[in-house]
């Protein structure tokens, strides 16, 4: 009885997280759909206070918006992070949102003045700028048919 108890807070445990943990392997875009590639390169002495303020700001504003369009933003959107420092001493970032949400706004001050205020989300806004250490690169590319 002890350890069907035991497997049972155990497996309740590790179901909540599960719940927690988004599994984005279902939003890729179909044949024909646009996905984006945006690349941030990231100042060397900017890189801990950029990775604060994406957690701390950004993220959550994604993540608890009720905003149904937004939801399908964020669920269709991936972050990669950098394996290593540039030459340049820079580091590479990257959103894929695959597929592109048809008729969503992804600028990111629109996102922070809805969630923040119109004051204070461009500040944010402003503040995530001032991390950059050169212009971001946009793709925008189409899912092929292979």
């Amino acid at each position: 009885m002890k350890k069907a108890i035991y497997l049972l807070i155990v497996l309740m445990i590790v179901g909540s997280f599960s719940l927690k943990a988004q599994d984005k392997s279902s939003t890729r875009a179909k044949a024909s759909e646009k996905v984006w590639v945006i690349v941030n390169f990231i100042k060397d002495e900017a890189k801990a206070d950029y990775l604060s303020w994406m957690n701390t700001h950004f993220f959550p504003a994604l993540k608890n918006s009720k905003d149904p369009v937004i939801q399908k933003q964020y669920q269709c959107t991936r972050w990669l992070e950098p394996l290593r420092q540039n030459a340049d001493k820079t580091w590479t970032y990257a959103f894929i949102m695959d597929p592109v949400v048809p008729n969503a706004n992804y600028d990111i001050a629109f996102l922070l003045k809805q969630t923040y205020g119109e004051e204070k989300g461009g500040e944010l806004a402003k503040q995530m700028e001032s991390y950059f250490a050169l212009p971001t690169i946009a793709y925008t590319l189409m899912q092929s048919k292979i």
